[in-house]
């Protein structure tokens, strides 16, 4: 996605990009470009990293240039992006790669007076927790009327208009639950490119409680197909079955099964790109998702049901039916 941004500004002829990109010079024809002045950001930042002195914190400076030890980590880097950084400049990312990032000492972590426990870093200080936000309470949703909770409020799962899903998708019709969750190596889309991830696990799959798994007489491994109301072809894969998911759910991981993210076929210009397939190994419940029928145009257009205040895609919570295939 990087690179395309930037080769539309690049064609654009936008300042900011390509040769002599900066005013102190330097190139941004790629993501790597971009990315390793990041890096080099946090290994010349003086503000935000603290070391303890007495009782209180001094600010530290830039990191140290890396040894000849370290400048091995960046060497195919330099070989690749040479340009990306100065010479100086890699010198310090070098040290901050070496390490895996950039860290304060443990000691830094809790303020050394005043009450016990106390991080040093708050979110926001001024409003550690917000219990009451008014500019919430002083809004309404534009579709009903109703006036939003200024506080946390535990509201079963409505559409728009604020009908119940359980009354329009009973129970006794759609018996489970999807969901989505992440897995520890992976995040929500963009890690499923690595193939070093793609080794520890090519390939992911609808997750379902062990109690559910015999009442359907499922076993690890069997293909199965999942329908929502709104979605009624259903996705189809295979189901694992875990203890840790709970009766009455299917899951599946949100970083997997992605049809256009790098994985299919397209042309440009008369010419075939064939994308790599292992990139849409898995299952992806996005498709499941309900569709807000409450809010749909005449000819049927309408969007995913989503939050009325925050405005997110509902991911976790969906009416669906299991089918063994």
């Amino acid at each position: 996605m990087e690179n395309f941004l930037i080769d539309v500004a690049k064609s654009l002829k936008l300042p900011g990009f390509g040769e002599n990109a900066f005013l102190e010079g330097g190139v941004l024809n790629r993501a790597e470009d971009y990315y390793l002045k990041m890096a080099a950001n946090v290994a010349y930042d003086s503000k935000n990293y603290l070391a303890k002195k007495g009782n209180g914190f001094v600010h530290l400076g830039p990191v140290p240039d890396a040894d000849p030890a370290e400048m091995q980590t960046v060497k195919n880097y330099v070989a690749k992006f040479g340009k990306s950084l100065r010479p100086y400049e890699w010198k310090k990312v070098a040290y901050v790669f070496a390490r895996g990032g950039r860290y304060e000492d443990y000691d830094v972590g809790y303020l050394p007076w005043g009450k016990p426990k106390w991080v040093t870093h708050l979110w926001n200080p001024k409003a550690p927790v917000n219990i009451y936000n008014e500019d919430v309470a002083t809004t309404h949703n534009a579709i009903s009327g109703e006036r939003f909770n200024g506080t946390t409020v535990l509201l079963p799962h409505r559409n728009m208009k604020g009908e119940l899903l359980d009354r329009l998708y009973p129970k006794s019709e759609y018996p489970f639950r999807a969901s989505t969750h992440r897995q520890p190596i992976h995040s929500k889309s963009r890690t499923i490119a690595d193939p070093w991830l793609l080794e520890l696990l090519p390939d992911a799959f609808w997750e379902l409680n062990e109690v559910d798994a015999m009442k359907l007489g499922l076993t690890d491994g069997d293909t199965i197909r999942v329908i929502s109301p709104t979605y009624e072809k259903g996705i189809t894969h295979r189901v694992r079955i875990m203890p840790s998911v709970r009766p009455g759910v299917i899951t599946a991981a949100t970083a997997f099964g992605r049809w256009l993210y790098g994985s299919g076929e397209w042309y440009i210009d008369g010419k075939k790109y064939v994308g790599d397939p292992a990139r849409n190994q898995g299952v992806h419940p996005n498709a499941l998702f309900l569709l807000d029928k409450s809010i749909a145009a005449k000819d049927g257009w309408t969007t995913v049901l989503t939050d009325p205040v925050g405005g997110s895609m509902v991911y976790f919570y969906a009416p669906v039916k299991i089918e063994k295939v």
